[in-house]
C-alpha cells in the first residue's frame, strides 16, 4: 500500500526544478497540523492543469520552502463538462455540497437565487470567496489539478436561459431515473434549495429544456440530491472512457 502524500494549492507561477515559499494558514497546517519536517515529500498545483511533486527543503516560523521536482501532466477530470446551478443553501448544507461536486468532477457551480431560497441576498453575495477556498480544499483532498469555478450569485431564470448540454433537474415527480445520452458529454445540472422550487420555476426550467430525474420514492435533502444526481451522470460508459 503506498503512502498518501499530502497535496497542496498555491496560486503562485510554478516551474520544474524550482522552488516555492508558502506562508500563513498553509505554512501552519504542513508544520503544526501534518508535522512534515525538512526532507518529506509533497505535491504542489496551481489549478491551470497538471502537478508538481515536492520536497520541503526548509522550515521556518512563518514559511515553508518546497523545492519541486518535474512537471507531471495529468489531471483527473472526467471527460465533457458538468455545470452544476446549486440553489444556494444554509452554510453546512451548501459548504458540503460544494465540496461533494468537486470530488465527482464538475466543471462549474453556479450559486442560484430561487424563491424558497433561506439565505439573504446579502450573505449569498459575501461568501463566493469562502465557496471557491471549499471547492480548492477539496481538490487538493481528491487529486483534481484543474479547479472548478464558483461563480457570481445569479438568478435562476437568467442561469437556465444560458446553460448548454443535456439538462437535467432533481425532480421527485420525475418518470425516469436514466440519464439522456450527450454526444459531446456535457451536462448542466439544476438543484433546488431547502424548500424547493416553486411552480413557476419548474415551468421555467422545463422551458429552457431542462428534463426531470427521478432519484427514488423519498424526498431527499438538497445536498443528496446533488450529490445524487452527479454520481448517476459520472457513471454513464462514456464519461468513464479515455
Amino acid at each position: 500500500m503506498s503512502v498518501r502524500v499530502s497535496r497542496f494549492f498555491t496560486e503562485q507561477a510554478l516551474d520544474s526544478e524550482s522552488s516555492v515559499v508558502v506562508k500563513g494558514d498553509q505554512a501552519h497546517y504542513i508544520r503544526n497540523v501534518l508535522r512534515l519536517n525538512v526532507g518529506d515529500p509533497l505535491v504542489v498545483f496551481n489549478g491551470t492543469g497538471g502537478e508538481y511533486p515536492g520536497t520541503i527543503a526548509a522550515i521556518d516560523k512563518k514559511s515553508v520552502t518546497i523545492t519541486l521536482g518535474a512537471f507531471n501532466p495529468i489531471n483527473r477530470t472526467q471527460q465533457g463538462a458538468v455545470a452544476l446551478g446549486l440553489c444556494t443553501l444554509k452554510r453546512e448544507a451548501m459548504d458540503l455540497t460544494l465540496q461533494k461536486a468537486a470530488e465527482l468532477g464538475v466543471s462549474t457551480i453556479q450559486p442560484l437565487i430561487s424563491e424558497r431560497i433561506t439565505v439573504s441576498h446579502k450573505q449569498i453575495q459575501s461568501r463566493q470567496s469562502h465557496w471557491q477556498g471549499v471547492v480548492t480544499s477539496a481538490c487538493e483532498q481528491c487529486g483534481l489539478n484543474l479547479v472548478p469555478e464558483v461563480l457570481s450569485p445569479k438568478s435562476l431564470q437568467s442561469w437556465c436561459a444560458s446553460t448548454t448540454g443535456v439538462k437535467l433537474i432533481a425532480d421527485p415527480d420525475a418518470r425516469s431515473g436514466e440519464i439522456p445520452e450527450s454526444i459531446d458529454q456535457s451536462y448542466s445540472l439544476l438543484v433546488g434549495p431547502e424548500g424547493g422550487f416553486s411552480a413557476e420555476e419548474i415551468t421555467q426550467s422545463i422551458a429552457a429544456d431542462f428534463k426531470g430525474i427521478y432519484l427514488g420514492p423519498r424526498i431527499l435533502r438538497a445536498e443528496t440530491a446533488a450529490i445524487s444526481l452527479l454520481a448517476l451522470v459520472n457513471q454513464r460508459p462514456e464519461r468513464n472512457s479515455r
